[in-house]
């Protein structure tokens, strides 16, 4: 699946979560971050998160909650891409955490182009502020392909 894509703004990190989620998400005040089993999505779920940035390093700043129509797991070759960052999150991306069963590739170039690294992650290491694509799958890279990039 190609960039799925439904921005809009929140006042908090709970509403972000609350739309993104259909309401089936409540986070406490002051949370900024939830474990996979706290989004696992729900039999009545309208999409799944599969992916928070954040603009600074450790899950600081601002937020990007990422999420896809319906119930979705990174299992059996599904993926889903971010040909492109929403505007505002080029090159802006300083920490990461990943959903769904699915490992993020935090790309430097639109498409998925140049150097990868493979998140979620407190710190972007070389890739601080230079994702510009995202890839969202087990490996999160094409399942068929291998490559030699760094893991935390």
């Amino acid at each position: 699946m190609d960039s799925p894509v439904d921005v809009r703004c929140f006042q908090s990190f709970a509403e972000a979560i609350s739309a993104a989620t259909g309401g089936t998400v409540k986070v406490r005040q002051g949370q900024r971050a939830l474990s996979e089993a706290e989004l696992a999505p729900t039999p009545l779920a309208t999409s799944t998160v599969v992916g928070i940035e954040y603009k600074d390093a450790n899950f600081g700043g601002s937020s990007l909650t990422l999420s896809t129509p319906g119930i979705f797991q990174c299992a059996g070759g599904a993926y889903v891409n971010w040909n492109s960052m929403p505007s505002g999150w080029d090159n802006t991306i300083g920490s990461a955490r990943s959903y769904a069963g699915c490992k993020s590739g935090h790309f430097e170039y639109v498409n998925n182009g140049g150097s990868v690294r493979i998140c979620g992650c407190a710190t972007m290491g070389a890739m601080n502020d230079k994702t510009s694509s995202i890839r969202f799958s087990v490996s999160g890279l094409y399942n068929y392909e291998r490559r030699g990039v760094a893991t935390p």
